[in-house]
């Protein structure tokens, strides 16, 4: 694989360059065993991830991602596609290790098994300040 292709693959992963992602993806097959979405999901580029989903690119951590980047929209659209992804306490600590309380508030609707001491110490190590406050509205 081309160094400069996979380089531009990546930098179009993050700067959501959907464009740019389906000519090379089209023009270099192989350039689909490469994890895009992570960097899709870390910046917050749905449109890019939907490409993956349809496409066939690896998904790898996805809402371990998008939660701890606070992006709601993505955590939503694998929820609503992947009825089988199942979150769990882990992505919860995520979210409130990145102090993203919207998205613990979305997720705690899921009914989602969590620990809300493990919460606690994910947001106390980031220091976590609206997470801290919204757990504390829960007591």
């Amino acid at each position: 694989m081309n160094f400069q292709v996979v380089t531009q693959m990546m930098n179009a992963a993050k700067d959501g360059d959907l464009e740019t992602i389906e000519r090379l993806s089209h023009e270099n097959p192989s350039l689909m065993t490469l994890h895009i979405s992570d960097l899709a999901m870390q910046h917050g580029h749905l449109n890019i991830i939907r490409f993956c989903v349809e496409n066939g690119f690896p998904l790898d951590k996805e809402a371990i991602a998008a939660a701890t980047f606070g992006h709601l929209d993505i955590l939503q659209f694998i929820y609503q596609r992947f009825k089988h992804v199942q979150f769990s306490n882990k992505t919860m600590e995520s979210a409130a290790g990145g102090d993203q309380v919207h998205v613990l508030q979305y997720l705690s609707k899921l009914s989602i098994d969590y620990d809300k001491e493990d919460l606690k110490r994910a947001a106390k190590r980031t220091n976590a300040k609206r997470v801290l406050k919204w757990l504390e509205t829960l007591e």
